[in-house]
């Protein structure tokens, strides 16, 4: 995977991590059934969705074009984000703190 300058100098300075990519889904306002295939595909964070690939998106069972739509817009009115965004590129420590904050959300 290749970084842009920016990229790799962000990652360097250990820039902070926007908190809002630590907003769980629930949040979100999907409907009952959305909220549940994500979950199930242990998809609980608003960063988790960002990193999710359209592609890898399209084939989990349960996420039509309706409910892609819907997580679409959700992100791009939550702050501009979108899916398949590279996160891990930026904050490469982004994984170790998810994990963490889902323990937190969980409990």
């Amino acid at each position: 995977m290749f970084f842009t300058n920016q990229e790799n100098i962000m990652a360097r300075k250990k820039v902070k991590i926007p908190p809002i990519l630590f907003t769980p889904i629930e949040e979100l306002g999907f409907g009952k059934r959305v909220a549940n295939v994500l979950k199930k595909n242990d998809i609980r964070l608003v960063g988790e969705l960002c990193e999710l690939d359209e592609k890898k998106a399209r084939a989990i069972k349960g996420l039509g074009k309706v409910s892609l739509e819907a997580i679409r817009r959700a992100l791009w009115t939550l702050d501009k984000l979108s899916m398949s965004m590279s996160i891990t590129g930026v904050f490469p420590n982004f994984p170790q703190e998810c994990a963490r904050r889902k323990t937190e959300i969980s409990e």
